[in-house]
């Protein structure tokens, strides 16, 4: 369990019984911000605002919820779409709307996870290919010489 608690004006951090005096910074252009050490809940940084707010409310300190790590380029969001909007559909209309959506995401699974067949990345290396020619052909038709 991971709590912040607040002594003396110093924020203190505790990892299961172990203490650690937290740093505040204020990074240009943002607000003050607490800076975490590792810890189990995957939190970097927590904004002094939001932590004394939170303190306000439980000043014995309050626990760190933990956050899912986010590696960059994750871009790929099989969230549903129009999430919202499928509320406002009567109830037989929603379960055929979650259904398409569901074997959408199956069929996209089944897509990226399948491996090329030879034939498929022997496609895509004539593809490669021909594009290369066409680029050595316009290159010709350029400088008016033959390519060999």
């Amino acid at each position: 369990m991971v709590t912040i608690k607040k002594v003396d004006d110093q924020y203190i951090m505790d990892v299961d019984g172990t203490e650690s005096v937290l740093e505040v910074k204020q990074p240009k252009g943002w607000d003050e911000t607490i800076v975490l050490p590792e810890n189990p809940t995957n939190r970097k940084l927590i904004n002094k605002a939001v932590a004394d707010k939170k303190l306000e409310e439980h000043p014995e300190g309050f626990e760190l919820t933990v956050k899912a790590a986010r590696a960059p380029g994750q871009i790929t969001s099989l969230a549903i779409p129009s999430k919202k909007l499928l509320e406002y559909l009567p109830e037989d209309l929603k379960e055929e709307a979650m259904a398409i959506i569901e074997r959408a995401r199956q069929a996209y699974e089944a897509q990226k996870s399948r491996p090329l067949t030879e034939q498929e990345k022997l496609q895509a290396k004539i593809a490669r290919i021909q594009k290369q020619i066409e680029e050595m052909d316009k290159a010709a038709a350029n400088t008016n010489t033959e390519v060999e």
